[in-house]
């Protein structure tokens, strides 16, 4: 499990030139392994964008084990990037592939000024949000639906079909948070229904408004998509259970297993 703060990363994936987190997480494997390391990650975090709970998963000849890996790496690696645990797992395991639901959050705050101790880290929305009506436009879009209307298909090569489990905001003081679960994203998707959420607490739509862009896949009318460094990869979740988070338990070792996830 990696955690990282995206504000200094031009996104997850590597790119020529660019300083990204697999970049950077498979320099550190090198260093340490002295392996070309080409790591799966669950999720695809775009430029800006945080991660409490990114899995990544590689095959390695590395034999002191998952701990002393995670202590080598992060005694190499950047403030703004650490490997939070690790375990090993079997072969058929893949980060992308293996996961089951992903968890985003998006942290917007909404009081008479922006604070700076949370600028980096949240969207400042000054107009007052309704989140009872946030929740009304977030219902409409539950449930297994072609979400077009609120991302792209990398490549266009997949479906634009996901299953969306969960669209929540709730408000604490000045803070107002949104958890998306979903079994996969489209690029930009978990921004932009955060975007419509937004307008519609603003009460620039009406809430069933949401229902209509997404039966009509109306990109135009799912408005714009919120900036990137409100959102963070909460956690990724797996059918045995393990699931990456801040908030997660613990990773049991299982014997006769020879590849990493962190």
């Amino acid at each position: 499990m990696v955690e990282y703060d995206g504000t200094d990363f031009h996104g997850f994936q590597v790119q020529p030139g660019l300083r990204t987190v697999q970049g950077v997480l498979q320099e550190l494997l090198l260093q340490v392994s002295g392996e070309r390391i080409v790591l799966e990650f669950a999720g695809r975090t775009d430029a800006g964008v945080h991660a409490a709970g990114q899995v990544v998963s590689f095959g390695t000849t590395f034999r002191h084990g998952p701990e002393a890996m995670r202590r080598a790496l992060n005694a190499l690696a950047p403030a703004d990037l650490c490997v939070v645990a690790g375990r090993e797992v079997s072969h058929a395991f893949h980060a992308r592939r293996s996961a089951r639901q992903r968890w985003y959050r998006y942290t917007v705050q909404n009081g008479p000024q922006a604070r700076p101790l949370l600028r980096r880290y949240s969207h400042f929305h000054r107009h007052p949000l309704d989140v009872e009506a946030m929740n009304t436009a977030g219902r409409q879009l539950l449930g297994t639906h072609d979400f077009l209307a609120f991302g792209d298909v990398p490549g266009d090569r997949e479906s634009s079909v996901r299953r969306l489990d969960e669209a929540r905001a709730w408000r604490e003081g000045d803070v107002v948070s949104i958890d998306l679960r979903a079994t996969a994203f489209l690029k930009h998707m978990a921004r932009s229904i955060c975007g419509l959420m937004l307008r519609a607490g603003s009460h620039a739509i009406e809430p069933g408004e949401a229902g209509r862009v997404l039966r009509e896949r109306d990109r135009h009318g799912a408005g714009p998509v919120v900036p990137a460094k409100g959102l963070c990869l909460m956690g990724v979740s797996y059918d045995d259970g393990f699931a990456a988070a801040r908030l997660s338990g613990n990773f049991p070792r299982q014997e006769g297993q020879d590849e990493v996830s962190s």
